[in-house]
């Protein structure tokens, strides 16, 4: 199940609840990997990121943007295929969240006031 099989409106609560233990579950993936990244060797150090970026955009430059990074992965292996892996090839993971920030922070800054004080 996918968040867009559902309802927004009527399932809201249910869609929160789910996107609350996928988010659970990257923060777990992510702090493992970065546990992890000193024992790699330099190469796939080198290679890795763990990247945030701060964008202004338009809900259809959003939508835009998410398809142009799913047509990129896309185009690199899937577990899934069945084919011939180099030996030195290794599961990789990556991770999109892609939305706007949260209007209102637990402080009850705007995100818009913490990126333009005063």
């Amino acid at each position: 199940m996918q968040p867009g099989d559902l309802d927004q409106e009527r399932d809201a609560d249910l869609v929160a609840t789910y996107l609350s233990s996928v988010a659970s579950i990257y923060t777990d993936l992510l702090q493992r990997a970065v546990e992890e990244l000193p024992y790699l060797p330099s190469a796939w150090r080198q290679a890795s990121t763990t990247s945030d970026f701060a964008l202004r955009l338009t809900p259809a430059e959003l939508d835009s943007l998410v398809r142009e990074i799913f047509a990129v992965v896309e185009r690199y292996r899937r577990e899934d295929q069945q084919i011939d892996v180099p030996e030195d090839a290794s599961r990789s993971r990556s991770s999109c969240r892609l939305s706007p920030v949260p209007a209102r922070s637990h402080s009850g800054t705007s995100s818009d006031e913490r990126a333009n004080p005063g």
